[in-house]
């Protein structure tokens, strides 16, 4: 999953540029994005939803539970006991997390181990009609310092050993994983409720070190804002607001994580995430703890009054979230009130709620939403479900998007488009992109709707192959004015004829410049809403070329006998699919009749 890369270009004569790029980092996908504090404004803003890439029609919502504990450190149940507690509950993720005890995989727990053939039965959904639960490898709650949970990591800290909370991060980073802060409020004092613990989440001092910490290591991806029952995070919600204040001006996202903390399977169900996967693998789950495509969930908040401890009662959940133009849009089941918060009011010391409402356009409440982020929850009295938090980057007055194929059979041409939105008399616009040689070489480059292209394109190696090219676009007609977007720039690259794989195509920087009033000429605020396309480079294969050896021929036929009266759902299925050539889901005489039909004899 790729979160688009954003340059917010803001250009005048009487400003310095203020350049603030969204990045993705190896660990987290962390967006990074910035701009300067909205005051009201009006126009266009560009929201970055960590949602984006979620297709609400097709993905899965996986209940997960990422805290909890077993008879090898303080849990009163065994880890075997454990699993079958989730898998019994409906859980689809389930990780063990004892106190500086590394638990490798279930069936590899020090001991209480669940067998290798269980396990494989969970996995499989055997007693749930197939809907399997897994596991996260290499778990551990760093229990040194202050509580950390990592995973990803065969690392064990050394309880009452010299390590700080950075040390543990930074070690665990350094072996490929991530981590999350573990209930807070009991360090902070936050545990509290009522005035206490809002003073203690609201402590400068408490907020900055945990903002020094996520600013440092990236693989550092949240924190828990639920934990055992809101027992001890009753305040970490301010918490939380108050990291996002500090951090969402430098781009620094950070995630919030509901865990039960449940030490026996008495304690579990109470609080969860639903990750947003096509799939439910390790790999898809870290990768959606990496980039917020998750919403997490709790039938018990303190400070809202809500207190659901009946496991049968249904909480609030999410269908839908759609970003147009100005405008949030959540689609959801089972609350009363969608809440939009942003910041921690001043005079209260309690979240900062601006809106409620299903929807939220954001710029009518520029002035009020802190630091470029807002997010929601919704509640009722059986729970409530915390979306992650959306970048709010605005106004601006142009909107720059690059586009292009995100599949091409290699060794034919890729083309890529540049647009602009909501321009006035927009005369000139350079282009900085950046293309792997190894995959393309430049073929044409093309100025669309009035615009020429100055001279020719300037390459230059950035390294690792990437080529950085610098183009400069003129009108020469009075500039053009578009409200929507416009075509004005065309990349035409030949792929290698022998190489396949996936690579970027990236817009990295956007200078526009035209006309106020007859002939003033004058920089235009602009910004890359969308600045990266990812193209898979791949071999066409016939639907009837079952064997996928270039030809359609009689051993395909007889491939696809071998499958003869699969239907989805079957174990084979994955295999047996591609001998269903008329997509009906089962393979039967209508497909061998249609491969040989197809064979080129």
């Amino acid at each position: 999953m790729k979160i688009h890369t954003t340059t917010i270009k803001k250009v005048n004569v009487m400003s310095m540029l203020l350049a603030v790029i969204l990045v993705v980092s190896m660990f987290t996908g962390a967006i990074s994005m910035a701009a300067a504090a909205t005051t009201g404004q009006s126009g266009n803003f560009v929201i970055t939803s960590p949602y984006a890439n979620v297709d609400w029609k097709t993905y899965g919502q996986y209940k997960a539970d990422f805290h909890s504990h077993s008879t090898n450190s303080d849990g009163s149940n065994t880890v075997a006991q454990m699993v079958e507690d989730h898998y019994a509950k409906g859980f689809d993720i389930f990780t063990v997390t004892d106190h500086s005890v590394l638990t490798e995989n279930w069936d590899k727990a020090a001991k209480g181990a669940i067998t290798t053939e269980r396990k494989a039965e969970i996995e499989a959904g055997v007693g749930r009609d197939g809907k399997g639960m897994i596991d996260i490898d290499n778990c551990d709650e760093q229990s040194a310092t202050d509580h950390i949970n990592s995973f990803f990591a065969n690392y064990n800290d050394v309880t009452g050993g010299t390590r700080t909370m950075a040390s543990t991060i930074a070690a665990v980073e350094a072996l490929g994983g991530i981590t999350h802060i573990n209930h807070a409020g009991r360090y902070t004092g936050g545990a509290a409720g009522g005035a206490n613990g809002a003073t203690a989440s609201n402590n400068p001092a408490t907020i900055k070190k945990y903002v020094d910490l996520f600013m440092a290591y990236p693989s550092l991806v949240g924190m828990e804002i639920v934990n055992k029952q809101d027992d001890e995070s009753r305040s970490d919600k301010i918490l939380w607001d108050n990291i996002l204040t500090q951090t969402m001006p430098t781009g620094r996202f950070v995630w919030g994580f509901a865990n039960d903390d449940t030490h026996s399977v008495g304690a579990t169900g109470f609080a969860w995430n639903v990750m947003l996967m096509p799939e439910l693998t390790q790999s898809q789950t870290r990768t959606a703890m990496e980039t917020g495509a998750f919403y997490a969930v709790s039938r018990i908040d303190r400070r809202e009054g809500i207190n659901a401890l009946n496991l049968a009662l249904t909480t609030p959940s999410i269908t839908n979230i759609v970003v147009e133009g100005n405008t949030i849009t959540i689609t959801g089941a089972d609350y009363d009130v969608i809440e939009w918060i942003s910041g921690v009011d001043a005079t209260t010391g309690l979240v900062n709620v601006i809106a409620t409402g299903a929807s939220i356009d954001v710029s009518n409440y520029a002035d009020v939403i802190e630091n470029n982020y807002v997010r929601a929850q919704l509640k009722s009295q059986n729970g409530i479900a915390y979306t992650q938090p959306f970048g709010v980057t605005g106004p601006v007055s142009a909107v720059v998007t690059l586009s292009g194929v995100t599949d091409v059979v290699v060794g034919n041409d890729a083309t890529y488009t540049v647009s602009v939105g909501d321009v006035s008399k927009l005369a000139t616009v350079t282009l900085q992109f950046e293309v792997d040689g190894a995959y393309f070489s430049g073929k044409s480059f093309t100025g669309l709707n009035g615009f020429d292209v100055l001279g020719d394109v300037e390459w230059t190696q950035a390294g690792n192959g990437v080529w950085t090219g610098r183009v400069t676009l003129v009108n020469f007609n009075g500039g053009v004015s578009s409200t929507g977007a416009l075509d004005i720039f065309e990349m035409v690259f030949s792929s290698n004829s022998k190489l396949l794989g996936t690579t970027d195509v990236k817009l990295v920087n956007a200078v526009l410049s035209g006309y106020a009033g007859a002939d003033v000429a004058v920089y235009i605020d602009s910004l890359i809403a969308n600045g990266l396309v990812q193209t898979s480079i791949g071999q066409y294969f016939s639907k009837y070329d079952v064997n996928r050896d270039g030809v359609v021929d009689q051993l395909d036929l007889t491939t696809a006998q071998l499958f003869f009266m699969a239907k989805e759902g079957d174990a084979n299925w994955n295999t047996a699919k591609a001998a269903d050539v008329n997509g009906d889901g089962r393979v039967d005489i209508e497909d061998l009749i249609f491969i040989l039909k197809n064979i080129a004899w």
